[in-house]
């Protein structure tokens, strides 16, 4: 919009032009109101279609911290190193890595129990090096234990 007005050398109505304190204000007002306002108001916390439950965002979080610690990430460099920087599938070097296979990382925090990070840190069944293989990522999507994805049987 403004490259517009620079190229036809239009000055905008409202440049350098200044809001009244009284008129933001209002301003204000019609922007909170108009969100009350809205239709369907029985669509607000639980009853949103994109509501998440607290249980379903610590279990994200959880698996978020994990992921970035520092006993993962030795974990996953030793399966690639056992791997040899290859994918399984496409032999592929590019775009590496590491699938829980044949189970997925989430089935295993639930199957173990594990709530807290420091649950995780301790519990061994979870830093096996036979529980995953190396992936190329296009492999990886196409696999059924890809994000949340589950094979139908």
């Amino acid at each position: 919009m403004r490259k517009r007005f620079q190229e036809k050398e239009i000055q905008p109505w409202n440049k350098g032009k200044k809001l009244s304190l009284e008129h933001k204000q209002k301003c204000r007002d019609n922007a909170s109101r108009y969100w009350l306002d809205k239709k369907r108001p029985e669509m607000t916390g639980e009853l949103h279609p994109n509501w998440k439950k607290d249980e379903d965002r610590s279990q994200k979080n959880l698996c978020k911290s994990i992921r970035q610690g520092s006993k993962y990430r030795r974990w996953r460099k030793e399966i690639l190193k056992q791997c040899g920087y290859f994918c399984r599938i496409c032999e592929s070097t590019d775009l590496l890595e590491v699938d829980h296979y044949p189970a997925r990382f989430k089935d295993l925090l639930e199957r173990y129990n594990i709530k807290k990070y420091s649950e995780a840190i301790k519990c061994d069944n979870l830093w096996k090096l036979n529980i995953a293989r190396v992936l190329c990522r296009p492999c990886h999507i196409k696999t059924d234990t890809y994000s949340n994805r589950l094979k139908q049987r």
